[in-house]
């Protein structure tokens, strides 16, 4: 019996992805229970240097958090620039070039599965009433989106959903 390509399949998947998010955020929240009103709070002040304080505070920690935070901005949409800076400044140039690429890298895979699993359908819908699906999947090639991905200060989520609802594997 193949579930695997079922609707049945496609529920499960999609609630399995909603509840391990919900269960990663909540966790954080739990942990550190003013982590994401400090961040925010932070953040919308354009404090880096409160956020270099604030991370470093962490101690060992630092560097996971630096990576949540970068996975975060990249799931979200939201500038990831003001973490990239602070991870440099905290870390050194090469650890913290390393340390924002994991991130990134985390970010843009865990919003492709989620656009893919969860969205993907609603996506498909808006993009086919405009007829803009071929014209995606004529530029959704890897080395096309890798390109774009990789000029600064572009958001990567444009990028994201496109790979997303385009036939690219």
């Amino acid at each position: 019996m193949a579930i695997r390509n079922g609707p049945l399949w496609d529920k499960v998947l999609k609630i399995a992805v909603c509840l391990g998010l919900f269960l990663a955020f909540w966790g954080v929240q739990w942990v550190i229970p003013d982590f994401y009103q400090e961040l925010f709070r932070l953040s919308l002040a354009g404090d880096v240097d409160g956020l270099i304080n604030y991370i470093s505070s962490f101690g060992i920690y630092a560097a996971l958090i630096s990576i949540f935070m970068i996975t975060v901005t990249d799931m979200t949409g939201l500038p990831s620039i003001p973490f990239l800076t602070v991870n440099g400044a905290i870390f050194g140039l090469v650890p913290g070039l390393i340390i924002s690429w994991v991130g990134e890298v985390l970010g843009t895979e865990l919003s492709f599965v989620i656009l893919r699993t969860v969205l993907r359908r609603q996506a498909i819908h808006v993009i086919s009433r405009h007829h803009l699906r071929n014209q995606l999947d004529r530029y959704s090639r890897f080395r096309t989106l890798a390109a774009a991905r990789s000029i600064p200060y572009i958001p990567n989520v444009p990028f994201t959903a496109i790979a997303a609802v385009s036939h690219l594997s």
